[in-house]
């Protein structure tokens, strides 16, 4: 697991908590979409960083939005995660679809978005707690992913 991982899923959790908790924004049914697609980007990234981090990645999951998939990979490093978030297991399939709400052609309700989002909320608080046990502070963390960030190929715009 790597400091940029974890930031990268915060990434999502945060855009689907400011627009979950934003009165005016929550209200719009294209909004909560956003939300329940940003969770859904938080599980699938952190499943990904799961199996990485155990060296178990291959081309085919790397490319894979597919949570059952994913899930299975993660079982293989880690006995028992199926179990520990009955959730995301249950409804992976499902899971799998929310790939599509950023393009708007479903819907989901705010209830569900919000379930969604407290389980990727979840998954991502214990896999900080896991990467933060070698007496780490979160601050470091944060500064050793903008280390990382700083060193990736960046894209830009024709001016």
């Amino acid at each position: 697991m790597t400091a940029r991982d974890l930031e990268a899923i915060n990434a999502d959790i945060t855009i689907a908590k400011t627009l979950m908790y934003n009165q005016n924004l929550s209200r719009n049914p294209y909004i909560i979409n956003q939300v329940a697609y940003h969770s859904c980007q938080a599980i699938e990234k952190s499943l990904k960083a799961i199996i990485r981090n155990e060296g178990k990645m291959t081309t085919g999951l790397s490319r894979s939005h597919s949570i059952s998939s994913l899930m299975l990979g993660c079982e293989t490093c880690r006995q028992g995660i199926i179990h520990e978030y009955p959730f995301i297991t249950k409804n992976a399939e499902v899971l799998t679809k929310f790939n599509s709400l950023r393009y708007a052609e479903r819907g989901v309700n705010k209830a569900d978005a919000f379930a969604l989002f407290k389980e990727a909320q979840k998954l991502h608080r214990n896999l900080e707690k896991e990467y933060l046990k070698d007496d780490l502070s979160k601050g470091k963390m944060r500064e050793l992913s903008l280390k990382e960030y700083n060193r990736l190929e960046k894209y830009s715009l024709d001016k």
